[in-house]
């Protein structure tokens, strides 16, 4: 049986570059004005990302890279108000056990 994920593109992600290629999944974290910080939107889109390459059979390697030239990423962006931390609750299905 095989598996496949859907075209990168038709995600429409608005805070990551997602790309596939040459049995290479790319994904970049897109937010430079703040050092590439995740919040909680950005978890969402990456949890879509990842699970899509997962599945795809055509993809090999995941590659995680940063837009910009000054940081990777810098981690949790505190200053959202909680909302990495109803992120991860929604992607791991748990109820109160981060926040």
């Amino acid at each position: 049986m095989e598996y496949s994920g859907k075209p990168a593109e038709s995600f429409g992600f608005k805070l990551i570059r997602y790309e596939k290629r040459d049995h290479r999944a790319i994904v970049t974290f897109n937010r430079p004005a703040v050092h590439n910080a995740v919040n909680g939107p950005m978890l969402l889109e990456l949890n879509a990302a990842f699970a899509d390459a997962a599945w795809d059979d055509e993809v090999r390697v995941l590659i995680l890279t940063g837009a910009g030239n000054k940081a990777f990423c810098t981690g949790a962006d505190e200053g959202t108000g909680g909302g990495i931390c109803r992120a991860a609750e929604q992607v791991l299905e748990v109820d109160g056990a981060f926040c």
